[in-house]
């Protein structure tokens, strides 16, 4: 069996939540033996993961990379010798590979961002496009997954998809994201904070992009009746600037917390590592997710969760974190405060959540991708 997966996101230097599931997924499968049975489509090649790879776009400039994706991807992919072709992920410009394309189609998908939420994408145009290509060729798919039940409910509801056309397959958690104990390796990383960030106090932590969605304004508001209590913490937000992030910059200022706030912007993985295991709280009150990979990776590093109790996420963190609504200020306010100021409540979600992220590996998110697509043969 030859498998063609679209892996544009494996080259991308900045991975976000599909860049990452992607990575994952092409990684263990060549980890599980399979990379003679692969045939990858990249950008770019800085590492060769598959035997057979084809490097598709080479435009410098969008509209050229979008054509080429459009036009040529039905074109390799109908010379190439593959029995299935798989899309870890999908956007408009892929529209003609899984139009013309005379292969077994498979089809993650991750959320419906561009339908449920157009106002928040970057481009409307390219969110309801999004949709109305997603409506018209999804039934060209000899099966889909999500990455939980909640977005597969979606899929059935917004979509009209029989709920037996849809598996559901959980990402996984990256190993790198784990609980430091070791006393060297923790001044190491307590130095990192330092060095990069300028910090040496408490804190509460936010990952993600800076856009509507996230909710960031109310993490703000929450934060500012902390510190109207005396609290000594500060909040650090990572993530790049997104679709609509000057609200977030201008609360800050209107709320006078520019000293306590500090944004990194993009982290590396060690960055990330590092915050995880010294932030006190992790707050993620986000509007919507798919499957939300910054709480399980708060978990997995042993720090306590707030996050909505809305969409995929109560699903993610099960027991193993406070769920509060996104948009109750107040209620984001106590359950941080209920964490920072409960020494055996922070000890029991801590406890919880490292023994429910190691629910979630990329190992078995390979093994169920791989069965699945022998399944579709």
């Amino acid at each position: 069996m030859k498998i063609g997966i679209i892996a544009w996101p494996v080259d991308d230097d900045k991975k976000t939540g599909v860049g990452v599931y992607t990575q994952n997924v092409v990684e263990q499968l060549v980890t599980l033996g399979h990379s003679d049975d692969l045939l990858l489509v990249r950008a770019k090649q800085n590492v060769k993961y598959a035997k057979e790879e084809i490097i598709v776009p080479t435009a410098r400039n969008k509209i050229g990379r979008n054509l080429e994706r459009l036009l040529t991807l039905p074109y390799e992919l109908n010379k190439c010798e593959v029995d299935v072709v798989y899309f870890p992920y999908y956007y408009p410009m892929l529209a003609g590979a899984v139009a013309f394309t005379k292969k077994k189609k498979v089809l993650t998908i991750h959320d419906l961002v561009p339908l449920l939420y157009p106002q928040t994408q970057p481009s409307k145009t390219e969110a309801h496009l999004w949709a109305a290509t997603m409506k018209r060729f999804i039934r060209s798919f000899s099966k889909l997954t999500t990455v939980s039940e909640h977005t597969k409910e979606d899929v059935v509801m917004h979509f009209g998809v029989p709920a037996e056309m849809i598996d559901v397959i959980y990402p996984g958690c990256n190993p790198a994201f784990r609980r430091i104990s070791d006393e060297t390796e923790r001044v190491l990383l307590r130095q990192l904070l330092r060095d990069h960030f300028g910090l040496d106090s408490p804190f509460i932590l936010f990952v993600g992009t800076l856009e509507p969605r996230k909710n960031v304004q109310r993490i703000l508001q929450a934060f500012a009746i902390l510190k109207s209590q005396g609290c000594p913490h500060k909040l650090v937000l990572v993530g790049k600037k997104g679709w609509k992030y000057e609200p977030v910059f201008r609360t800050i200022s209107e709320l006078h917390l520019t000293e306590d706030v500090i944004w990194t912007g993009y982290a590396k993985i060690e960055e990330m590592i590092a915050l995880y295991n010294f932030a006190d709280v992790f707050v993620f009150p986000s509007l919507y997710e798919g499957f939300g990979f910054p709480p399980l990776e708060a978990m997995a590093c042993g720090t306590p969760v707030v996050t909505s109790n809305i969409s995929s996420l109560p699903e993610v963190v099960g027991d193993a974190a406070l769920l509060v609504s996104p948009e109750n200020v107040e209620e984001i306010a106590n359950a941080m405060v209920s964490i920072i100021e409960d020494a055996e409540l922070k000890k029991k979600l801590a406890s919880k959540g490292l023994e429910r992220a190691r629910q979630f590996t990329w190992e078995k998110t390979a093994e169920k991708t791989w069965s699945l697509l022998q399944s579709v043969l």
